[in-house]
């Protein structure tokens, strides 16, 4: 059995867990043995399938043996960023909140103001067993994996086609560029759609290169489990069935290529076939929230607003056409961690010296020509259809690192370009550290870890908003429901119910707008069940002044006067009780 095999087995076996967590919520049987035993066997399973294709340390030469012994080093210093509280917003607000919520009822519910609870959730459903087990942190380590799992993939097709050399360079660029760092060490789900990608494209490439049809099943299913877990998934398999469709055309004929893409599409579509079957059953719209407007009172899926990706960068961030034109180059030098303009993301600069090599690389195959058009038009598919972050292009980065190990060698090879590749070399990784080491001085973990610090002391210390909600769980009555304005809507460390009053503020322009006086606008949020209100007292007075007039800022002022209580205030947030008039 391959290496490759044993992955692909493995991403089934992933698969089947979560699919397995999806039927089984849905009958309301997330807890016991249900929800422990089956992923426990997994595991066993997956240990089994890679145990034995760990590589003896006598096949390798004394470079390999350095570019293996950098790997594991790397992977033990990034594990202390791993092992601390998750903080990561998305996964406060959906990777880990909805699955918490889904252990609530002890099963799987609709969750209308959430409009990503109806997306596809596949690894999501795996951080269901270690919340359960009361051990959140072991969510990263789930996600931490998936990255593993690409980079020996990344290993396995470049030592195929180069050497073990390249391919143990290839496996520590993945690993250690910043981005991937600092997914590793968050809940979040985009490794997961990486390595099922990256599953898709090898097996693409080794159904071209061996015309075995299983790997074109292959392809096709880890195509439909890369859009099982998140929606980006559908470029994957956009474009692999296309690649299918071209390439047979060319050397299998007209029927034969209508008949592979036929079953590419149909085999790739079976994955995703449970969403689409729930959401049809739950909203009466299959691809609900990825296509369709308002559902229950909710916006379809956020993807940037009302103005194109294209659009945004003219308008909001105030860029020209050339500065939009060179994107692709301003990834890698202008990528910055939570902004949004800058692709709030970190990749390496030096990336882009060693893109010319890629055009001097020596007897390239069919294989080199489809890997790079999946990642040029992944990236430029991404770019006009989302705003363009750098996790979200993640897919097309794997093939990158396919080609780059190639442009590598080409540039070692060389007499001329080989010390020039070196210093290169050293330099990236020197750069991939020192992201590390900001990431060190950032979340600092070694105080939780050696129970210095407490769990809720490294909380507060991460999150702005988590006093509050500490208060807030310790004090407020067990039925209370809290409505959040402008709050982030990190939801996950909530103890008490809590519901979202829209990420732009439609929500509260409608009650105020709709609300003739403070009494009424009272009336309106008691009347839809809430007791409290939780916001950001910055933004909420902001986007006030910039959204109402001055009638409307009066009734406000009267509403928190005369109808709301003030519990707690820390940091910027401020937790309210709706006052009930005196019956």
């Amino acid at each position: 059995m391959s290496l490759f095999d044993r992955l692909f087995a493995t991403g089934l076996v992933l698969w089947f867990v979560s699919i397995y967590l999806f039927l089984v919520g849905h009958f309301g049987l997330l807890w016991g043995v249900f929800i422990v035993l089956p992923p426990a066997v997994a595991l066993v399973v997956v240990a089994a399938l890679l145990y034995p294709a760990l590589p003896s340390l006598k096949d390798y030469g004394r470079w390999e043996l350095l570019l293996l012994a950098c790997t594991v080093a790397f992977v033990l210093l990034v594990l202390p960023l791993v092992s601390t509280p998750p903080v990561s917003r998305d996964a406060l607000i959906h990777h880990l909140a909805v699955p918490k919520l889904y252990l609530e009822k002890g099963g799987i519910f609709e969750i209308p103001f959430m409009s990503f609870a109806y997306q596809p959730m596949n690894l999501d459903y795996l951080y269901l067993v270690p919340l359960y087990l009361g051990v959140d942190i072991a969510a990263k380590y789930i996600h931490a994996s998936m990255g593993l799992l690409t980079a020996v993939l990344l290993y396995d097709f470049v030592k195929e086609r180069a050497s073990a050399l390249y391919g143990l360079l290839a496996a520590l660029l993945f690993l250690s560029t910043p981005v991937v760092v600092k997914l590793s060490a968050s809940a979040y789900v985009d490794l997961g759609v990486t390595f099922y990608a990256a599953l898709s494209v090898v097996a693409f490439v080794r159904w071209m290169e061996e015309g075995k049809k299983r790997y074109l099943f292959f392809s096709a299913l880890a195509g439909g489990f890369s859009l099982g877990v998140k929606y980006n998934g559908a470029v994957v398999v956009f474009l692999l069935s296309m690649f299918v469709l071209l390439y047979s055309v060319r050397k299998k004929g007209q029927v034969a290529a209508i008949r592979d893409f036929g079953l590419y599409a149909l085999v790739s579509s079976l994955p995703f076939l449970p969403y689409l079957v729930r959401n049809y059953l739950w909203v009466g719209n299959p691809f609900y929230p990825l296509i369709g407007g308002m559902v229950k009172g909710v916006e379809a899926l956020h993807t940037g607003g009302t103005l194109s990706p294209v659009e945004k960068r003219y308008v909001l961030f105030g860029e020209d056409t050339l500065q939009i034109l060179l994107v692709p180059f301003r990834m890698f030098f202008e990528g910055k961690d939570g902004s949004l303009q800058y692709f709030d993301g970190v990749l390496n600069p030096l990336f882009v010296a060693l893109v010319p090599m890629l055009f001097l690389v020596r007897g390239k195959g069919q294989w080199f020509r489809y890997v790079a058009g999946f990642t040029v038009l992944y990236f430029y598919i991404a770019f006009f259809t989302t705003d363009l972050v750098v996790r979200y292009i993640l897919p097309a980065f794997a093939g990158f690192i396919m080609l780059i190990a190639f442009a590598i060698k080409e540039g070692l090879a060389r007499k001329y370009t080989k010390h020039v590749t070196v210093v290169l070399l050293v330099v990236m990784f020197l750069f991939n550290l020192s992201y590390v080491y900001g990431m060190y001085v950032k979340y600092r973990p070694f105080g939780f870890i050696t129970g210095r610090e407490t769990r809720d002391a490294y909380l507060m210390r991460m999150l702005p908003d988590y006093e509050a909600i500490l208060w807030a769980n310790r004090n407020l009555p067990a039925d209370a429901r809290v409505i959040f304005f402008f709050t982030g809507d990190r939801g996950y460390y909530w103890q008490r119910a809590y519901y979202y009053g829209g990420r732009l503020g439609g929500n509260l322009i409608r009650l105020v707008r709709e609300s003739r006086t403070a009494e009424e606008l009272k009336e309106k949020l008691l009347g839809a069940g809430f007791t409290h209100m939780f916001i950001n007292n910055y933004l909420f007075e902001r986007f006030s002044y910039d959204n109402f007039n001055a009638h409307q800022i009066n009734l406000l002022s009267n509403f928190f006067r005369n109808h709301l209580k003030l519990l707690y205030t820390s940091r910027g947030f401020s937790l309210y009780e709706i006052v009930k008039s005196p019956d």
